[in-house]
């Protein structure tokens, strides 16, 4: 059997990948399977791609490579390279050529209505069986127009089933299209740990906040958590922030930091890869995202036992009582974030309590093997 996935990422991982990726180790386990995977262009590669590359993927790159810290002038240079590239040499033929079974469009829950060229192909091809898994979208606006809203639905129609990695995503996506969309399953991702006990809780006269995630504010809100601490009646308290990631806005965070004069108590540490060493060293998840299917980073948090609180978006609320196993925000504003932080801030001596019952309810919830499920349902 042949499969082709197709993803949108544009860094050289992230969360979106590691369904796809853990199916993709099951899948290549019988020598007779071949995967095709296709992404945009990066400078650097993930290990992870790296070790299933050794068990066979086959990897193939498409323009559209912007490079960090470009300005206005070379970022419009670059994008208009990468058009003319795409023009000479379309990135689709790679999959074409490559007479797939089954495709898997791995994105957003809307970014579909960008891909043309896919569109073009699946509805020329009848013995090809299409998939899509959507990582996100907002329940608070509706980010597209009709014109995509009519490409989408059309999508979704040549789709065996679209894979969704929450219920809200899915009750979202029938509001924005006006449409019940019948063939929608519901998927879990899997998790960065090897060991999914209960982490010991961390006992600290200091309150030890984290923050995990894309280092880009229009998505997971660090600038709100930093505007909200820089007040003076949360600067007098003992508290220290440690933010992990890589992505677009490192530097606007770092200048923010310096802006509210909070560059003793708030640290960046770049990307992380041990799950299990970050919540032995910090006790709260804060996580004031704009959007989101599931996150990852909660779903880690509340394995390992540590106190999440989060705007209720995606699927939050599906994973967490609030006020009992963590603490939701109505929104990802300020003035709704502070006063779920207040709220977990006020019963902080419950916080490892809170965790055990966090690290209860993943454990009912939680797929211990996501990538057999994924390939399951590729049938």
């Amino acid at each position: 059997m042949k499969i082709a996935v197709i993803s949108t990422i544009r860094d050289i991982w992230g969360g979106s990948e590691e369904l796809w990726a853990s199916m993709a180790y099951h899948f290549l386990e019988d020598k007779n399977n071949q995967l095709l995977y296709l992404a945009y262009e990066n400078n650097q590669q993930h290990p992870k791609l790296t070790n299933l590359q050794k068990k066979g993927l086959i990897v193939k790159k498409r323009p559209g490579y912007i490079k960090q810290n470009s300005n206005e002038l070379q970022k419009t240079l670059q994008i208009g390279i990468n058009f003319l590239r795409k023009k000479l040499k379309n990135p689709l033929r790679e999959v074409i050529l490559f007479k797939p079974d089954i495709v898997i469009y791995n994105g957003t829950c809307y970014s579909i209505a960008l891909e043309k060229e896919l569109l073009r192909y699946m509805r020329c091809t009848k013995d090809v069986n299409f998939y899509i898994i959507g990582h996100l979208n907002s329940d608070t606006i509706r980010e597209i127009n009709d014109h995509e809203a009519s490409l989408i639905k059309e999508a979704y129609s040549l789709c065996k089933k679209v894979f969704f990695v929450s219920n809200r995503n899915i009750l979202s996506a029938e509001r924005h299209l006006c449409v019940k969309i019948t063939n929608a399953v519901l998927i879990k991702n899997p998790v960065n740990i090897t060991d999914i006990s209960y982490v010991k809780y961390p006992k600290n006269d200091m309150m030890l906040f984290a923050m995990v995630g894309n280092l880009n504010t229009k998505h997971k809100g660090q600038d709100i958590v930093l505007s909200i601490l820089s007040q003076p009646h949360w600067k007098c308290l003992s508290w220290q922030l440690n933010i992990f990631g890589t992505g677009s806005d490192e530097k606007y965070i770092r200048e923010l930091i310096n802006f509210y004069d909070l560059s003793d108590k708030v640290f960046l540490h770049g990307s992380v890869t041990d799950i299990l060493e970050l919540w032995s060293n910090n006790q709260v998840l804060l996580m004031p995202s704009h959007m989101e299917g599931m996150a990852l980073a909660i779903v880690e948090a509340m394995i390992c036992g540590r106190v999440v609180v989060t705007s209720n978006v995606g699927g939050a609320s599906e994973w967490i009582e609030d006020n009992i196993s963590g603490f939701l925000a109505d929104s990802a504003s300020k003035n709704a974030f502070e006063k779920a932080l207040t709220t977990a801030y006020s019963v902080r001596e419950q916080w490892e309590l809170i965790s055990k019952k966090a690290h209860e309810s993943a454990m009912n919830m939680y797929d211990v093997t996501p990538g057999k499920t994924l390939l399951n349902h590729l049938n």
